[in-house]
């Protein structure tokens, strides 16, 4: 018994240490695909709420995001831009709050910013912006963090719903990213995936997915 329990463990280290690797590769290999129009939303996902300097990743992000509105609208499209992050206990308001004045400030009108100020997780992310773009991501979606983020964040959409996910990276390709980021990432992933799965199977089962937000946190 102690030999299974010891191997489980040494199992579970491999694989925790597989998912480091896996996104160093990914962050270190990263190139941006171009963002092709036409889009019809674009998600900015928050980390951390908007410094009094907005230089900070959540501003950074959003200021891209404000960015490729403003690109997108020049062009003739009319995308909607969602600002995710919600309120952490210690927090005095939402993050996607501070994130609306950087997105107004940058030129974007209030009536195409969907905010939500709900979430505390990035499935949480997908499924409140699922809810502020009517239930359904028609069209091609574009959601925007940082590298070491993108593939949960693109599992998470995907399994919310999205179908047409392009991914936008707020850190550029080239920009060196942290080893305490990859290594919190790695912790989050399987935890991500064990409550997509708890709530999925719950769904099956004939429970309405939104009352079931809580076990998404």
């Amino acid at each position: 018994m102690l030999r299974v329990f010891r191997n489980l463990i040494i199992a579970g280290i491999l694989f925790y240490l597989a998912i480091v690797a896996g996104l160093k590769v990914y962050v270190e290999t990263y190139a941006q695909a171009p963002v092709d129009p036409p889009v019809s939303v674009i998600v900015v996902l928050s980390a951390g709420p908007v410094n009094s300097e907005r230089d900070n990743r959540t501003a950074v992000r959003t200021a891209v995001g404000a960015e490729l509105y403003s690109d997108l609208v020049a062009a003739g499209h009319d995308p909607v831009l969602v600002l995710a992050g919600g309120k952490e206990p210690s927090e005095r308001r939402a993050k996607a709050l501070g994130m609306a004045e950087v997105a107004r400030d940058a030129g974007v009108p209030d009536a195409s910013i969907l905010i939500d100020d709900q979430s505390r997780s990035t499935l949480q992310n997908a499924m409140f912006s699922r809810q502020l773009v009517e239930g359904e991501f028609d069209g091609r979606t574009v959601v925007i963090t940082d590298r070491f983020h993108l593939p949960r964040s693109w599992a998470s959409f995907r399994w919310a719903g999205a179908t047409d996910i392009l991914l936008l990276a707020a850190d550029g390709e080239d920009e060196e990213v942290d080893w305490d980021n990859l290594f919190r990432e790695a912790l989050k992933w399987p935890f991500n995936a064990v409550r997509a799965l708890a709530v999925s199977v719950l769904v099956a089962l004939g429970w309405p997915a939104d009352d079931l937000v809580s076990l998404t946190n």
